[in-house]
């Protein structure tokens, strides 16, 4: 049976479905709900895996192109420990 996480036919930029602009802009994230409900799957002394019963619901704000600010609201789709940078965060947009 073939592994579904294997992507090896499908390129990276046909499974995102729109093209990327690599672009730095200063941004900011909000997050739309406060709490999360759902399981833990599991628990160590040091950290929690767990599973929620909903999406985290983010609005965005960054400069656009021109200059001026832009606004989206979308759900939280990754989260990424980067070494010597902080966090990376990847948000599907609604609209």
């Amino acid at each position: 049976m073939d592994d579904p996480t294997v992507h090896s036919e499908v390129s990276l930029e046909e499974r995102r479905g729109t093209p990327r602009r690599s672009k730095s802009r200063p941004m900011s994230l909000s997050f739309d709900e406060a709490v999360l409900s759902g399981q833990s799957r599991d628990i160590s002394d040091s950290s929690v895996f767990f599973l929620a019963e909903g999406e985290m619901r983010l609005s965005v704000r960054f400069t656009d192109e021109e200059g001026g600010e832009t606004a989206r609201v979308g759900r939280l789709i990754r989260y990424q420990r980067m070494p010597d940078a902080g966090s990376g965060w990847a948000i599907e947009f609604d609209d």
